[in-house]
């Protein structure tokens, strides 16, 4: 409560400061925000730019652009990043206690051939960051030496300092931790040495996720098993985690991209995590992407429901008093199948089963896919009244200010 407090604090600072409401590039509380690629349909690996969209979630207004945040990414760019724009296990957004979305790439330009196949050391392994208060965002830090000629598909943080980053399966580990001192730089370095969270270097990691204190991560292989784990307990700071798995090895050709937690029953949680309820998108090689929903009833993980949706990749939800909004984007490489946004509501409540069909609220055009979605969070009532009193207060300093008149009566 108190990082969203910050969090909300600052933009309102902002506002005043600015003294021009059309100045604000916030995101605003309850939007999703969406990563978009230039181009999902090259038959080959080829680095495509990126750029950040905000679409408003209101009944009246649902899919609205709200603003887009443009992604360095020419070769006269130094902090360039860009992604795999074929790829639909990469591009995945992290949603971070600190206030900070997380996403990543590569230092390549636009248009290059096989930067996942690069050395590291040639083209960097960019952590990409936007700053919901703010709307800016910093890729500034290249990693030199982790994910070197492999795919990597995923960061988060809760601090801005510590890392936690997923790709592919490589001698070095597919999960890392890279310690940034004192925050991302206000201009380019590069980290030359990482940590390998976990000890097995067959693991094939997806999106990785801080949330409520503890570290989680999606996998696509058999070790350590396709489903969702937690990653040793709270947020790490060293090596050779142990994973806890949730809901058990799936089989081998599920392919867990992107997922999400939450908190719908009154009873025992996973592993004192907090969460009892885990939404998760399978890629499934086999049968086609899906939508799933897992309950654990203080004991033992149970399937709750499954939706197909061609091409999902990555999913967002928002928990109501007593329904859950699912929002996932979908993306293909056939030039046929546009990408889209699709929603849903789950009403079922703790154990019931997820039932129904997405309704797509935003299709692309041409050859743009929609891959990373999250949420800005929501602050919670007290923390609003906290907010408003504050604004209030320092609204009238400003205008005490500027009158001449004492800061402090």
């Amino acid at each position: 409560m108190l990082k969203r407090f910050g969090l909300m604090l600052a933009v309102a600072i902002a506002l005043v400061v600015a003294g021009d409401a059309q100045a604000q590039t916030a995101f605003g509380t309850g939007n999703l925000v969406v990563l978009r690629v230039a181009d999902r349909t090259d038959a080959v690996a080829i680095a495509r730019a990126v750029e950040i969209r905000e679409y408003a979630t209101s009944t009246t207004s649902l899919g609205t652009a709200v603003q887009t945040v443009a992604v360095p990414s020419s070769s006269s760019d130094t902090n360039r990043f860009t992604i795999v724009g074929n790829s639909t296990a990469g591009g995945s957004l992290s949603l971070n206690p600190n206030g900070t979305v997380t996403f990543a790439g590569y230092r390549a330009a636009s248009g290059d051939t096989t930067p996942n196949g690069a050395t590291s050391a040639t083209v960097n392994r960019v952590i990409g960051s936007l700053d919901l208060a703010t709307g800016i965002v910093n890729t500034n830090v290249g990693l030199t030496g982790a994910f070197s000629t492999l795919s990597f598909r995923s960061a988060a943080t809760s601090d801005g300092q510590t890392f936690y980053l997923s790709g592919a399966n490589g001698t070095t580990g597919s999960a890392q931790i890279a310690t940034v001192t004192g925050g991302l730089p206000a201009t380019v370095t590069t980290i030359a040495t990482t940590t390998a969270l976990t000890t097995s270097t067959s693991n094939n990691l997806r999106n990785i996720q801080v949330a409520n204190g503890n570290l989680f991560v999606a996998s696509g292989s058999a070790t350590p098993g396709q489903q969702i784990h937690q990653i040793g307990s709270g947020t790490p700071t060293t090596g050779s985690q142990a994973l806890t798995a949730s809901f058990g090895n799936q089989g081998s050709t599920n392919q867990y991209n992107s997922f999400t937690l939450a908190r719908l029953g009154t009873g025992t949680s996973w592993n004192s995590t907090g969460f009892d309820t885990i939404y998760a998108v399978d890629n499934d090689n086999a049968t086609g992407s899906t939508v799933q929903k897992w309950s654990f009833n203080g004991t033992n993980w149970s399937a709750a429901g499954t939706i197909s949706v061609v091409g999902a990749n990555n999913i967002a939800i928002r928990q109501n008093a007593t329904s859950v909004d699912l929002f996932v984007t979908t993306q293909t490489s056939t030039v046929a199948t546009l990408s889209t946004i699709q929603a849903i509501t789950d009403t079922s409540g703790f154990g019931g089963t997820l039932t129904g069909s997405f309704t797509t609220i935003l299709t692309g055009t041409g050859n743009e896919g929609f891959l990373g979605v999250a949420f800005t969070p929501v602050p919670e009532p007290g923390t609003v009244l906290a907010i408003s009193a504050a604004a209030v207060v320092l609204v009238g300093a400003v205008r005490r200010r500027r009158r001449g008149e004492p800061v402090l009566a």
